[in-house]
C-alpha cells in the first residue's frame, strides 16, 4: 500500500511539473543592485503561480541585447517577455516584432490611466499598444549652490530662459568658475533645446526637421554654450568618464543630467548632493525635456502569451514597486510615484508632463545611424572642426540615407 501511495504521489509530482508553462524573460542587468532585485520579483512570482515558470535569462548589455532580440524575433525565436529600450521601439514595432496588449486590456478592465501618458505614447503605434512601462527617466538641470554661492550668482530657476541659462554661466565665468557647465555631444541632449524652442525632430514625410527654422537655432545655442560662449565642457575635458561624474567631483558648477545621476551622488558624492538644488531644464518658447524608459513587451511568436500577460502584469505592479523603493527608479505608474517620498526626484516627475520619449521617427524604425552620424557632427561642432553652414548641409543631403 505505502508502495502503492509512493507510486500516485510521484505521478502526481510529475504530471504537476509538466503541466506548468515555462516562461523565459529577458533583458540587460543595470547593475548588481538591480539584478538581484529582478531575480527575487522571478522568485516571488514563481510561488504566487504555481502554473507558470517564470526564468530571468539576460542577454548583454542594451546594444549587444536589443541586436540579440531582433536577430532571435526575426527567426521566429526569443524570449516570451522582454525589455524594448524606447529608442529602438520603433524598429521592433516595424519588423512585426511585438505582441499588441489592447485585448488583454479590454478584456480585464485593465487600468492604463495609472500610467503616465507620456510613457504609454512611447510604446503606441497606430493606435495600438505594444509595452508596459518598466520605470523611467527624465532631465533636468541640477547646480552646485555652494558654487554658486561662492561667486555671488544667482540660483537657476523653474522657467528659466536660455537667456537666463547663458547670463548666470557668463556671470559664473567672470567671476572665476572655470567651467560653469558640462554638456554632452550626444543628440538626445540637444533634443530638449529643439523643441524648447519650438522646433520639431521630423516633417511628415519623416525626413528630419532639425535643419529648419527655431528647431535648427535651438540646436545651435546648446552648440554654442561651447563653441561660441565656452561656459560648457564635455566630461572627458575635465577629466571625467561621464556628466555626473564631472559634477559630482565639483568640476562643474551645472549639468544637465537624469534622475539616475541623485542615485549615483547618493552613493558616491553624498556631501555633493546635500548642497544641490534641481529645477527644470531652460527653454523658450516652451518646456522641455527627454524622456527614457524601456517597456516590458511580449513576443509575437510566444505560444504562451496569456501566460505572458500575467507576468508583465505583475512585473508592472509588484515588480515595480521593488523598483522604486530599492533602486531608486522613477515610477511609470502615478499611484506608485505617489508612494516616492524622495525629495531629490520630485523634479524629474514634474519633468515628465513636458518629456518627450527618446526616439526618433523614420520611414524604417531605425535611427542608430543616424544618431551616430548626428554625434559625430555635434563633436565637430564643438571643437571648430566644422562650421554650422557644413554641418546643415551634410544632414540635409544625407540623412533620409542614414534612416533607411
Amino acid at each position: 500500500m505505502k508502495k502503492f501511495l509512493f507510486i500516485a504521489l510521484m505521478v502526481l509530482v510529475s504530471l504537476t511539473a509538466m503541466s506548468k508553462v515555462n516562461l523565459v524573460l529577458s533583458g540587460w542587468p543595470g547593475n548588481p543592485v538591480e539584478e538581484s532585485i529582478i531575480k527575487g520579483i522571478v522568485e516571488d512570482f514563481n510561488e504566487q503561480h504555481p502554473d507558470i515558470e517564470l526564468s530571468w535569462e539576460p542577454a548583454g548589455d542594451v546594444t549587444q541585447f536589443t541586436q540579440r532580440m531582433i536577430s532571435q524575433i526575426s527567426a521566429g525565436t526569443g524570449p516570451d517577455l522582454f525589455y524594448v529600450d524606447v529608442a529602438w521601439s520603433e524598429e521592433f514595432y516595424k519588423m512585426n516584432a511585438l505582441y499588441p496588449l489592447d485585448l488583454f486590456v479590454k478584456k480585464e478592465g485593465f487600468n492604463l490611466d495609472d500610467f503616465y501618458p507620456a510613457l504609454l505614447d512611447a510604446f503606441t503605434f497606430d493606435g495600438r499598444i505594444y509595452g508596459l512601462p518598466k520605470d523611467c527617466a527624465s532631465l533636468a538641470l541640477f547646480f552646485n549652490k555652494e558654487i554658486f554661492d561662492k561667486y555671488g550668482v544667482k540660483y537657476p530657476e523653474n522657467g528659466d530662459s536660455y537667456a537666463d541659462l547663458l547670463l548666470k554661466a557668463n556671470a559664473l565665468k567672470e567671476a572665476g568658475c572655470e567651467n560653469p557647465m558640462v554638456v554632452a555631444a550626444d543628440f538626445n541632449r540637444a533634443i530638449p533645446f529643439i523643441l524648447g524652442s519650438g522646433g520639431q525632430l521630423v516633417k511628415e514625410d519623416l525626413n528630419t526637421a532639425i535643419t529648419e527654422g527655431n528647431g535648427w537655432a535651438g540646436l545651435k545655442f546648446y552648440v554654442d554654450l561651447v563653441k561660441k560662449y565656452q561656459v560648457g565642457v564635455e566630461p572627458s575635458t575635465v577629466g571625467s568618464s561621464w556628466i555626473g561624474e564631472a559634477y559630482g567631483r565639483e568640476k562643474v558648477a551645472m549639468a544637465m543630467s537624469g534622475n539616475w545621476s541623485v542615485g549615483y551622488l547618493r552613493g558616491q558624492y553624498p556631501d555633493v548632493l546635500a548642497k544641490t538644488g534641481i529645477v527644470q531644464l531652460p527653454y523658450f518658447s516652451k518646456p522641455s525635456s527627454m524622456l527614457y524608459t524601456v517597456s516590458w513587451s511580449i513576443n509575437r511568436f510566444s505560444p504562451h502569451k496569456n501566460e505572458a500577460w500575467t507576468a508583465l502584469k505583475y512585473l508592472t505592479e509588484e515588480g515595480q514597486k521593488r523598483f522604486v523603493e530599492q533602486v531608486g527608479s522613477m515610477a511609470s505608474r502615478k499611484s506608485i510615484a505617489e508612494t516616492d517620498k524622495d525629495e531629490m526626484k520630485q523634479p524629474f516627475y514634474k519633468a515628465l508632463e513636458v518629456a518627450h520619449p527618446w526616439k526618433v521617427s523614420t520611414p524604417s524604425g531605425k535611427f542608430t545611424r543616424a544618431n551616430d552620424e548626428i554625434n559625430s557632427i555635434l563633436k565637430d561642432l564643438f571643437y571648430n572642426n566644422m562650421d554650422f553652414e557644413t554641418a546643415r548641409n551634410i544632414i540635409n543631403e544625407r540623412y533620409m540615407e542614414w534612416v533607411k
